[in-house]
């Protein structure tokens, strides 16, 4: 565990049983996903999932996966039933929960990528 003194300098470093796969290092991984540049590259290579204009955005389909991969919490696509409930977790991808996925969604869209 660090220790901050307030100074400004590290006084200690030692062993935690954090992890930055826990749900503290979610909010970083999302963040560096956004500043890599992926999402014009996502969104123009799958733009033809996307069938309409009122579903969620492919970069947003991306990053809850990508996010829940990284998590490791749970295996289960219905963990995502969940997730689309917590305010928290919606905040830690810097998203609305009204633009949290279902599990239902995520089959339709990795259904529609195995189509390629």
């Amino acid at each position: 565990m660090t220790q901050y003194t307030g100074t400004g300098r590290i006084s200690s470093i030692e062993t935690t049983g954090d992890t930055l796969t826990g749900r503290g290092g979610v909010a970083p991984f999302a963040r560096y996903l956004s500043e890599i540049g992926l999402r014009d590259e996502l969104e123009g290579q799958f733009a033809f999932v996307r069938k309409s204009s009122k579903g969620l955005k492919v970069w947003s389909l991306f990053v809850q996966i990508l996010c829940w991969l990284f998590d490791g919490t749970s295996r289960h696509l219905s963990y995502f039933d969940e997730l689309a409930q917590d305010d928290g977790y919606a905040a830690l991808l810097d998203h609305d929960v009204e633009r949290l996925a279902y599990s239902h969604t995520i089959k339709r869209f990795v259904r529609a990528l195995v189509f390629l």
